[in-house]
């Protein structure tokens, strides 16, 4: 009899995931937008589902699963707001200069869908004035090349997927096992405790079939993680290497989170969940679709509201299988995993990856 087998992964964290790879780059001044970027080692078929009221995104109307192109080369999330969709130009220019992309007569060009958190924590204004006698446009609001970042980030996750050493930048790179305030998670809260980048992942066995699925969130929800009791909602569902010391966790009300007038806690409207679920198992973008929209339960689970009109909560969903060998080594029909089982699997990675992004 055909048994199913989920465990935790060997890294729990996207580094499970062999064509996979994602890098954190910190540029700029304080607690302001950072940059989160996953590269693919070959296009990769995707979908996503927008479910929170208030997205900003890029290039994700592509991935709907009647138009042309179906593949991607990376994905970027970042915080900044609609400020913050810049940094997919500097990933889109680092691809584009290794000749990445969806084919075209005029050459390649990378297909980068993105996604941002709200996290400016000032007020700011835009001069209507030129930022300069020469002309050039007035300059962002905040102080941070978000371009710049991306090109970092995507770099770093390129290094990585083709086997090089993480090269140590002054700019601040991490890599795609690290947690808490990194990266998009730089300056990220929930309703109720300190927030930043969260991943897990699971090896998924059934038969032959042999798979691993990893998530990597950016949360910065409008709901909260804590029950009355001082325990995550998610608690039930969580594995050992997800606990701690729930005590030790700083359950600060939201106007404390980050002290002094300048960095004043956001009015509500102001919050989004990102999570990107990537999996090595071969799926059809229909499979990827119904994925995603099933992970964003795990989102459900781990806050409390959650997708309301005040959060921009997407789920990417990513198939970039291992290469197969022989037609004879692949799994047997009887040895594939049902994706019921896969929406199942993908939900509960989501609300672990959650729950390790808060941070202590």
């Amino acid at each position: 009899m055909t048994t199913l087998a989920v465990t935790v992964g060997h890294d729990n964290s996207l580094r499970d995931i062999a064509k996979a790879a994602g890098a954190h780059a910190s540029v700029g001044v304080g607690h302001v937008g950072r940059v989160s970027a996953l590269v693919f080692s070959r296009p990769a078929l995707a979908a996503c589902a927008v479910l929170g009221g208030a997205p900003a995104t890029r290039e994700t109307e592509l991935l709907r699963v009647e138009n042309t192109v179906s593949t991607v080369d990376g994905l970027v999330l970042s915080g900044g707001s609609v400020f913050g969709l810049a940094a997919a130009d500097g990933a889109v220019r680092f691809l584009a200069e290794q000749g990445r992309g969806f084919v075209t007569p005029a050459g390649a060009v990378p297909i980068i869908p993105a996604a941002s958190v709200y996290d400016l924590r000032a007020p700011f204004s835009v001069s209507a004035k030129p930022s300069s006698s020469d002309g050039s446009p007035p300059s962002l609001p905040i102080d941070v090349d978000f371009r710049h970042m991306g090109y970092v980030a995507t770099a770093d996750a390129w290094e990585q997927i083709h086997g090089r050493v993480m090269r140590e930048a002054e700019d601040g790179v991490g890599g795609a096992g690290d947690v808490g305030g990194v990266g998009a998670g730089s300056s990220t809260r929930a309703a109720d405790c300190r927030s930043g980048i969260g991943t897990a992942s699971f090896r998924v066995r059934w038969g032959k079939a042999d798979h691993h699925i990893a998530a990597l969130v950016v949360a910065n929800p409008f709901g909260g993680y804590f029950a009355p009791g001082g325990f995550p909602w998610a608690h039930a569902l969580l594995y050992p290497e997800d606990n701690r010391d729930w005590r030790k966790v700083r359950k600060t009300p939201p106007a404390q989170l980050f002290g002094g007038e300048a960095c004043a806690a956001p009015p509500l409207m102001t919050n989004t969940v990102l999570a990107a679920v990537v999996t090595d198992a071969p799926l059809p973008v229909s499979d990827l679709q119904r994925l995603a929209l099933c992970a964003g339960d795990g989102i459900a689970r781990a806050v409390r509201p959650s997708h309301t009109p005040y959060d921009g909560d997407i789920v990417f969903a990513v198939s970039c299988p291992v290469e197969q060998g022989t037609a004879s080594t692949a799994p047997a029909a009887e040895d594939t995993i049902d994706l019921g089982i896969w929406c199942g699997v993908a939900a509960d990675v989501v609300t672990r990856a959650m729950i390790r992004a808060i941070i202590e």
